[in-house]
């Protein structure tokens, strides 16, 4: 018989405590209580054959008034009065937002400091109220009281942060700062006038003005400020082109709290522009952009996890397809249309045909490759052969490149496509293909019937603009044709 494993329990500063003995020199009521809560306490002491102690433990009435004190008592520790601050109702109560916690961030820095967690406006008051310095904002909205100053905010979830005050605040003066929050929209268009057409003076080419506004708006510490200096000199607008400059200041966003920024840091630090590439930190930036809400950053970070035949873990991440589609899942959620065609294609992969489908169908109205394919798969796998040819001719009148190559096979097939068989509406697939650019279709079309090889010139002049063969995919026509 395999012998069991005791485990040990870990004490408030990290010790791990093996026997009776080790729990009473290293003991922590608040981490024992913890371990009484969740059953691990009495489990520990039975596994040791300590059952005496176990069985006055598990006859306790926890809402006795004593119960810590007699607690102490049974496991031979001297009460103390610095105890009587610590219940096993505040324990279980710190537990539970531990786990509420997690729903959102990782981060042992944060969880370790669940007391400085404010879920709620009334929860941020109290935090304001017990002195705390720094205060975790983890929830939709809360409004900032500027009486109190020296305070230091930082979102979990990009919470929304209300500034009551109709003015410019100056926040430096009142040593307030925040990371990883939005504004509320009626401070933004108090605050944000300036970017607003510093943006649009960007967007509309006039990007040495533009690029003057940022570098003033930055010295506010405005984090998309700092974004698209980044941007201006990654794409050398109204700057020469410099990448060392550009993975600074998108550095400088990302610590300012940034979303979009962090996911460019993440990008340079795997890519190694303009910093010497580092996997780990990659890693640890697409990480934070993501828990922000980013969606780029949560679609990478996805990629990143994906398991992919003979690719090895990059940032120490161990590739895990279950996280990789949890970070799909939530990228498609806010809308990426490529993290819907994957997240279709990681719940075909499970054969959750009800997930697989709705997130297809979503990935269809976005044209995604992935989302389209698991929606004509699904037709495939019960036989609605004449469905899927409607599907296709459909995309392909309305330019869909790789409906109409598709199509061009289809129309040739002999079996389950026989009664759809044409040569002449293949041909017709394949010049519809061929006219919007399809290298392939070209090539296919020359021969014979090319007149004056006019198919031929065109294939080569696709080649001499760089155009690849394989730029159009053929989307698959059997459940058995694609390789999930």
């Amino acid at each position: 018989m395999a012998k069991k494993m005791k485990f040990p329990l870990e004490m408030a500063n990290g010790i791990r405590v093996r026997s009776l003995e080790e729990l009473q020199n290293q003991f922590s009521l608040e981490r024992v209580l913890a371990y009484y809560a969740d059953g691990r306490l009495v489990t520990w002491l039975t596994d040791r054959y300590l059952y005496d102690i176990a069985g006055q433990i598990e006859k306790l009435d926890r809402k006795d008034i004593d119960f810590t004190q007699k607690l102490c008592e049974i496991l031979g520790v001297k009460y103390q009065t610095a105890y009587a601050n610590i219940s096993l109702e505040k324990v279980e109560n710190k537990n539970r937002r531990i786990l509420k916690l997690k729903e959102y961030t990782e981060d042992n820095a944060i969880l370790e400091n669940v007391d400085n967690v404010a879920f709620s406006q009334e929860e941020l008051n109290e935090r304001l109220n017990e002195g705390k310095k720094l205060i975790y904002l983890c929830g939709d909205r809360f409004e900032i009281p500027l009486s109190k100053t020296g305070i230091d905010y930082i979102g979990i979830n990009m919470p929304t942060a209300v500034i009551p005050s109709k003015e410019e605040i100056e926040f430096d003066t009142l040593r307030i700062k925040f990371k990883g929050i939005e504004f509320d929209d009626q401070y933004k268009k108090v605050m944000m006038p300036d970017i607003e057409k510093a943006k649009n003076l960007y967007w509309s080419g006039e990007y040495t003005e533009a690029r003057n506004m940022f570098e003033k708006l930055a010295e506010k510490e405005n984090a998309e400020a700092m974004l698209f200096i980044g941007l201006c000199y990654k794409f050398g607008k109204g700057v020469d082109s410099d990448e060392k400059k550009a993975f600074e200041w998108y550095l400088k966003s990302a610590e300012a709290g940034n979303p979009d920024a962090m996911n460019k840091t993440a990008i340079c630090y795997l890519n190694g522009e303009g910093v010497t590439r580092n996997d780990h930190t990659a890693v640890e930036w697409y990480k934070k952009a993501a828990e922000a809400g980013e969606m780029y950053a949560m679609f990478n970070l996805a990629s990143l996890y994906k398991e992919i035949k003979g690719a090895e873990p990059v940032g120490g991440l161990v590739r895990n397809n279950d996280k990789a589609l949890h970070w799909y899942e939530k990228s498609a959620e806010k809308g990426f249309s490529k993290a819907m065609g994957e997240t279709a294609r990681s719940y075909l992969k499970k054969h959750d045909w009800e997930k697989a489908l709705y997130w297809a169908e979503k990935g269809v109205e976005k044209d995604d490759y992935n989302a389209i394919s698991v929606q004509i798969m699904s037709w495939a796998r019960i036989g609605e052969y004449g469905r899927i040819v409607h599907f296709l001719e459909q995309r392909a009148e309305n330019g869909d490149v790789s409906a109409a190559l598709t199509l061009s096979d289809i129309y040739l097939q002999n079996n389950e496509y026989e009664k759809y068989y044409s040569g002449k509406k293949s041909r017709v697939a394949l010049i519809k293909a061929a006219e919007q650019g399809s290298l392939t279709a070209c090539i296919r079309l020359t021969g014979p019937e090319d007149e004056g090889n006019y198919w031929k010139n065109k294939g080569e002049e696709l080649r001499a603009k760089g155009v690849d063969v394989n730029a159009y995919k053929f989307y698959p026509m059997y459940y058995q044709d694609w390789k999930i």
